[in-house]
């Protein structure tokens, strides 16, 4: 199944810094040793799992483009998002937390699919 639509310059590879075998379509950020592991509430996100793998294995990243990735709640169409504690994408809140995107879809629930516009900024204060 695809889960994204871009050209090969939207993506990056790096070591996994943790188990991400059942991460796909999860954020991850960089850690202090330049490892991928899953990002947390408003963390800078460098992108969303597109190829999972284990601790010391590659993983890779949409870090541009139009992606999708595994909603935590319920996000309207147009809405901020941004990585929630568990890596999954909610609803941008928080005045100076990182955004990663723009929902492009409507989900109702946690574990869904939302489509993503990578657009990175922050929550206003």
């Amino acid at each position: 199944m695809a889960v994204t639509r871009a050209d090969s310059s939207d993506f990056d590879a790096k070591m996994a810094g943790a188990d991400l075998r059942t991460s796909l379509m999860y954020a991850a950020k960089i850690d202090t040793d330049g490892r991928l592991v899953l990002a947390t509430s408003g963390d800078l996100v460098h992108g969303i799992i597109t190829e999972t793998g284990n601790t010391n294995e590659p993983v890779t990243v949409q870090t541009q483009g139009l992606t999708k990735a595994v909603a935590q709640a319920g996000i309207t169409a147009g809405a901020r998002v941004m990585a929630h504690s568990n890596g999954k994408i909610i609803t941008a809140t928080g005045a100076g937390k990182n955004v990663l995107g723009v929902a492009r879809n409507t989900v109702a629930n946690a574990d869904e699919i939302v489509e993503i516009q990578i657009a990175r900024g922050q929550v206003p204060a």
